[in-house]
């Protein structure tokens, strides 16, 4: 088995490098599509021999979907350019890749490490999904943010954990926070979705206990009740943009 793994960048000066030496040693082909990057990540991914691909930004699913088109290989494994792979992760690759496998993908969890901390709850993980497939068998989906894998095959899980080193700080937080809300209420207005002052004023306290308590929050400590607190402020500001776009019309 030979595995492409597919990443997508914009301004990845930070953590390209990292991720690529994280791979290197499984990956049988590297393949970054970027959308216009004006620092050195662009730079030092050609510098270190991967396959470099421009294509115009649309979304988050059309890159991921151009991405693996370009993949030489039938296995794909598609990766966040602040992710990488747990040691335990990568040997168990290594084992699927020495032998046949009648399975045509496989779900692993993603754990993020959030202002200092590993997160083992609130609803952050195991969060287990497909990114090591077969090209034929999956295909993304959805519009501006959070999109799907649509999977046709036969799957099951495997042990070991993708990295996430996800936001800086407070600030990084709540300036993607701001940019989600508004890819979010895009989606919801051409869904036909209408702004509800019931949704605005219970929705992010319904998230809150959500992430909180039955997602057991509380048990990541501060971190854990920032998650909450943040998640419910997501839905505040997706829902108030919703009715800002409403009444664009």
């Amino acid at each position: 088995m030979k595995i492409s793994f597919c990443t997508i960048i914009l301004n990845e000066e930070k953590n390209i490098k990292a991720l690529i030496e994280n791979i290197n040693e499984i990956a049988d082909e590297i393949i970054v599509i970027d959308s216009g990057s004006t620092d050195r990540g662009l730079k030092i991914a050609k510098e270190m021999g991967v396959k470099v691909l421009y294509n115009e930004w649309i979304d988050y699913t059309s890159q991921k979907n151009f991405a693996i088109s370009k993949a030489s290989n039938e296995w794909v494994f598609v990766l966040d350019a602040d992710e990488r792979l747990s040691d335990e992760l990568k040997k168990n690759i290594k084992i699927i890749k020495a032998k046949e496998t009648d399975k045509d993908g496989f779900l692993i969890a993603r754990k993020s490490f959030y202002l200092g901390k590993w997160i083992n709850h609130s609803g952050w993980y195991p969060e287990r999904r497909i990114r090591f497939f077969k090209k034929s068998k999956g295909r993304y989906y959805g519009r501006f943010v959070h999109e799907g894998l649509a999977f046709d095959g036969k799957s099951e899980i495997l042990s070991g954990d993708i990295l996430h080193y996800s936001y800086k700080d407070v600030n990084d937080h709540m300036e993607r926070l701001n940019k989600y809300s508004f890819l979010g209420a895009k989606r919801k207005k051409e869904e036909g979705k209408k702004f509800s002052f019931t949704k605005l004023f219970l929705s992010p306290f319904i998230r809150f206990i959500t992430h909180y308590i039955v997602r057991f929050g509380f048990l990541d400590g501060f971190q854990g009740f920032l998650i909450a607190v943040f998640s419910g402020y997501y839905v505040f500001l997706r829902e108030i943009k919703l009715w800002e776009l409403s009444k664009k019309d």
